[in-house]
């Protein structure tokens, strides 16, 4: 039995809280959601924090295909990220609805941490 999903405008709300929740900035282009969060450059601590939950946002989005990429630990890109002390994570092919209504709600709140 399919268990039913729910609504596009609940998920985007679950995000946006749960991104305000850990201080993380949101922009939307598009089906790419990006997560963005400042820290002290060179500060190892909180990039592998960063690092731990980002993943976990974007991958809790709704979408085909797609891919999640960045300045996370796998890449040169962490150095960069720890060298100038903002992490980025991107996903693409997230759901056009959520992705809308995601956009929605940044544009209304204006989310800043």
């Amino acid at each position: 039995m399919k268990t039913k999903q729910a609504p596009a405008r609940e998920i985007a709300a679950d995000f946006i809280r749960r991104c305000r929740a850990d201080g993380w900035m949101v922009d939307v282009r598009g089906q790419t959601v990006t997560i963005i969060r400042d820290f002290a450059p060179g500060d190892k601590d909180a990039f592998c924090e960063c690092d731990a939950t980002a993943w976990g946002l974007l991958a809790s989005l709704p979408g085909r295909g797609g891919s999640i990429w960045g300045t996370d630990g796998g890449s040169v890109g962490g150095h960069v990220a720890l060298t100038h002390g903002r992490y980025t994570l991107n996903r693409s092919c997230v759901g056009k609805r959520v992705a809308a209504d995601i956009l929605k709600l940044v544009t209304f709140f204006t989310l800043k941490p």
